[in-house]
């Protein structure tokens, strides 16, 4: 991306097309996961094992749903002033006078969303703003808000599942025992079906106690892990899905440490994108990051793009 100055309108051209690209995917939350994976990575908090035939890392102790968030404000969070201007009984004043938003664009609008909206988190609640809201900066002023009861049925943002074992990419099968079965069996019990794992079966587990139960619900088959005793592939009623790449895994068996496994991307951007479907453009997803961080669209280019995510991984997420 050559040096350019982009206005409000602009932004919004960019956002529009992220999201279109984003959506088109068969299933999009999987790139999503491979984005936040490869941010974590080239800031160092999670390692990625290079290589089956090299011996892996040592994994880094994360707690994902914490990194996730912190990703996601990294790359999407800004001055609210950014983005969105103060009217009196607009948008701004609906979300509590935030100094900062997120403005996700790789979120669909909320479900009693009945107008083309925005999400736009603050302090983890969602919000959807309508695109033709006149508190966003790339529209006039001088029209009528909007914005009605923001947030009124918007829940929080939530990420965990995307990187457990139940739906997400989480897999308790070690690196050390992956390595010492060399290098062809390793690759093949990972780029194999759940199912197919020895550790995997179904066994009797006990659900966790919602909050508004007062006795703990009774064990019932549930699709497991045998190494961890919790949830693997498997959806509502212990009925067995076909479960998610396995690429975030242990160190060691006794470790609480994780590592993403050699070719997480390759295998994680197979399942997010089997039909070969156009991925999201760099190009806009450099203008989206550098006028977020800044705060303004004077001067932006693609360093905030290349500071966030490895030009190795840049080439496989995105197209021009």
């Amino acid at each position: 991306m050559p040096i350019v100055d982009a206005s409000p309108e602009d932004l919004k051209d960019s956002l529009l097309r992220l999201r279109e690209r984003y959506f088109n995917l068969e299933r999009c939350r999987r790139w999503y996961s491979a984005l936040v994976c490869s941010v974590l990575v080239r800031s160092g908090q999670l390692p990625e094992w290079m290589d089956w035939y090299l011996e892996p890392p040592t994994g880094a102790k994360i707690t994902m749903t914490t990194a996730v968030n912190e990703v996601i404000d990294t790359l999407f969070g800004t001055p609210t002033s950014t983005v969105l201007r103060t009217l009196e009984g607009g948008a701004v004043e609906a979300l509590g006078m935030p100094p900062r938003v997120v403005v996700d664009p790789l979120r669909l609008p909320g479900r009693a969303t009945e107008i083309d909206s925005l999400c736009v988190v603050v302090n983890r609640r969602r919000f959807d703003i309508p695109i033709s809201d006149p508190g966003w900066l790339w529209n006039d002023e001088n029209v009528e808000p909007s914005i009605g009861n923001v947030g009124g049925t918007s829940s929080e943002m939530k990420h965990s599942n995307d990187y457990g074992s139940q739906q997400g990419l989480m897999c308790y099968l070690p690196a050390d025992e992956l390595f010492d079965a060399g290098a062809e069996n390793a690759e093949a019990t990972l780029n194999a079906p759940r199912q197919r794992c020895p550790h995997w079966g179904m066994r009797n587990l006990t659900p966790r106690t919602r909050a508004d139960q007062s006795v703990p619900p009774a064990a019932k088959p549930t699709a497991s892990c045998g190494l961890s005793m919790k949830q693997c592939a498997s959806k509502e009623a212990g009925t067995p899905g076909p479960g998610s790449p396995r690429v975030l895994i242990p160190d060691n068996l006794r470790s609480s440490r994780r590592l993403l496994a050699p070719g997480f991307l390759d295998r994680v951007l197979d399942e997010a994108n089997p039909h070969g479907s156009i991925l999201p453009s760099a190009t806009d997803m450099a203008l989206v990051l550098d006028y977020f961080n800044k705060g303004h669209g004077r001067a932006l280019d693609a360093n905030r793009l290349n500071e966030l995510i490895l030009p190795r991984h840049s080439a496989v997420l995105f197209e021009p």
